[in-house]
């Protein structure tokens, strides 16, 4: 049996490429075991809880992802922002399935209430044109235009004559005005559930929600990953931390870390900075990534940041990858760090995913005598 405490993580200081001694960073809820072995305790980690990424970067497409999408799926982040602000819905669409959520699945998960948000805090909402809107909120299109101020408001600017007890799909059998789109008004004066139905509308009904930020759904940054339909949990598998090594060390071929493509066995020739581990398997070696790449990434997305990645491993699967970094022999301490990577993958045209190169965002801290999920 588990139970919960607070595990504050070693102080922080924003760098470039790394994490520094200096400033301090949030704690990461944790359980504990009657054996005093700790796992991240995901029923109370979010995007929300998470520390801002510590080191700025970007992701420019390559051309023939752009051509092929139709659109630009670069990304731009900066320290100090939260992944929310700069990751989207489809980078996790695989590891946690949000897509299946309904607004007010949402709203249980994370406590928040809809009621608090205007139309145009779900930007989703205006990219739709009404035709799309109908198919993405059920029983929409079975309301009176009178009992939906802002479709009404709508139709209204576009000059479309119509009766207040008049059907909504009845308008909508006129193809010019089925393509018009709420963004034409101002969403903001509207609470967002003034469309009707709303609440029970899937994420995945939206055209286009893979592109959305994380931010821009009311809520979600706060939907524990514990509760989402592909919910994180602790790990099987823990290791026991021996020794803390330096990037002193060199060629180390009894690893346990790595990638997905490279495998979780790639050995270390020079800067091998590592955990050594005890039991299940003594003596075998985590390495650091910070000072130690190996391939990643897969098919057309592979080619971002040179098709590199840090070596690391995936305890809780894919939505992340935890890498160790900054070994410190003296104090018998490392810190674990998120990377993350985008993905673009749609039933037609799948391009894949980058490597996991986005970070790092501020993990677990770890010292000698110290359990690590594996």
């Amino acid at each position: 049996m588990f139970k919960r405490i607070a595990n504050a993580l070693l102080p922080l200081l924003f760098a470039p490429g790394g994490l520094l001694l200096g400033a301090p960073a949030s704690a990461i809820p944790v359980l504990q075991d009657q054996n005093d072995r700790t796992q991240p305790d995901w029923t109370q980690i979010s995007f929300s809880t998470l520390d801002p990424i510590q080191a700025s970067g970007a992701l420019q497409a390559p051309q023939e992802v752009i051509q092929t999408l139709g659109y630009d799926p670069s990304l731009t982040w900066a320290i100090g922002q939260t992944p929310d602000q700069f990751m989207r819905l489809g980078d996790f669409a695989e590891a946690f399935q949000w897509q299946q959520l309904k607004l007010s699945e949402i709203e249980t998960h994370s406590g928040t209430s809809l009621t608090r948000y205007r139309l145009g805090e779900l930007p989703l909402v205006g990219q739709q044109s009404l035709g799309q809107l109908m198919v993405a909120i059920p029983g929409l299109r079975d309301r009176r235009v009178g009992e939906v101020a802002p479709i009404a408001e709508l139709l209204r600017r576009a000059q479309v004559e119509f009766e207040a007890d008049t059907q909504i799909a009845t308008v909508l059998q006129d193809a010019s005005v089925s393509g018009l789109s709420l963004n034409q008004i101002k969403l903001d004066r509207y609470p967002l559930k003034s469309l009707p139905g709303i609440e029970q509308a899937r994420l995945s009904n939206f055209e286009g929600w893979e592109r959305s930020l994380i931010s821009q759904v009311p809520g979600l940054n706060q939907v524990p990953f514990g509760q989402m339909p592909l919910p994180l949990g602790p790990s099987r598998r823990l290791a026991l931390i021996d020794v803390v090594y330096g990037p002193a060390e060199a060629n180390r071929t009894n690893t346990i870390s790595g990638s997905i493509q490279a495998g979780f066995q790639v050995p270390c020739q020079r800067n091998c900075a590592h955990l050594e581990l005890g039991q299940p398997d003594p003596g075998v070696q985590w390495i650091a990534g910070d000072y130690h790449q190996v391939e990643g990434g897969e098919k057309l997305l592979k080619q971002v940041n040179n098709g590199q990645e840090p070596a690391g491993r995936h305890p809780f699967g894919s939505a992340f990858k935890v890498v160790v970094e900054q070994t410190n022999e003296s104090t018998g301490s490392a810190q674990t760090v998120l990377y993350f990577r985008s993905c673009q993958r749609f039933a037609i045209t799948d391009l894949g995913c980058t490597p996991y190169f986005i970070g790092p965002i501020p993990f677990l801290p770890v010292k000698e005598g110290d359990y690590i999920p594996l």
